[in-house]
């Protein structure tokens, strides 16, 4: 009955959330427009790229349209009003996380449950908006087989455990830059470029991938779009799993430990 209570109170901020994204509807949709934008021009990019070639780096046409809308819509599912690191630095500005940690909730599930709730609203939009290229898009591909969209549920779960953990500790770190705003954009440019969501890995320099594929951030959008995408086999796809489920562990432990050490910090500056 605790556990009960407990889980009630968390899925009570998920729908706190969500009614905030439905009240906020313009800004919230504005945002999806950006992004559907940002989608298209991609989109004729690589399609010109495509123009004269049947393959590239291993992709076909039909292969790097999927890969575009599929990594795109995963990147969107934590998109602006997703970032937790905002969040927590309003918190710290305001002085606000005074009151959340009197509060019988744990920080970072309360976070997690807040960024959880607005997902939900955005994962409505990406599939409407993923049905409708289907009908429009013919080159637009489904996964394999239910095991592979199975696989590919749970892959993209993983990454988001592991974006959220990855914000989670860049947003702890307003604890002493109190300025988030270089912290943010620091944070999108290197996640977009090694996560995959601007272009599959395997497009960059080989140094570059032996560095990526040892790095968390491939577990985000990466792994998941190429799951879907059936390039993984079904072994490999439960290995790159582990992978994530591994990093998304450590990530998550991590961001526990560097709370505890900020909090310190905000004891030390209120005397």
């Amino acid at each position: 009955m605790v556990l009960k209570s407990k889980i009630k109170k968390y899925l009570a901020l998920s729908k706190i959330n969500i009614q905030r994204a439905l009240t906020y509807r313009i800004s919230f949709l504005t945002s999806l427009l950006a992004a559907l934008i940002q989608l298209f021009v991609m989109f004729y990019i690589w399609k010109a790229a495509f123009s004269e070639k049947i393959t590239l780096a291993g992709f076909t046409y039909s292969d790097m349209l999927t890969y575009l809308f599929v990594s795109q819509g995963i990147n969107n599912i934590y998109g602006w009003y997703t970032t937790v690191e905002r969040n927590i630095a309003y918190k710290i500005r305001t002085g606000d996380i005074a009151l959340d940690l009197v509060k019988p909730l744990r920080f970072n599930f309360a976070r997690f449950f807040e960024v959880l709730g607005i997902s939900f609203v955005q994962v409505f939009f990406i599939i409407i908006i993923f049905t409708v290229f289907k009908i429009l898009v013919p080159e637009f591909r489904t996964p394999k087989s239910d095991l592979y969209l199975f696989l590919f549920l749970v892959s993209t779960f993983l990454g988001f455990l592991c974006m959220f953990s990855l914000s989670f500790l860049v947003g702890l770190m307003s604890f002493w830059t109190l300025n988030y705003w270089g912290l943010y954009y620091v944070k999108k440019s290197i996640f977009d470029f090694f996560s995959g969501a601007i272009i599959p890995l395997q497009f960059l320099p080989l140094s570059i991938q032996k560095i990526a594929v040892i790095l968390p951030f491939k577990s985000i959008v990466f792994i998941p779009t190429l799951i879907y995408l059936g390039k993984f086999t079904i072994h490999e796809s439960i290995f790159q799993i582990l992978f994530q489920a591994l990093w998304a562990t450590a990530l998550w432990i991590s961001a526990v430990l560097m709370f505890k050490l900020a909090i310190r910090k905000v004891v030390i500056h209120g005397g």
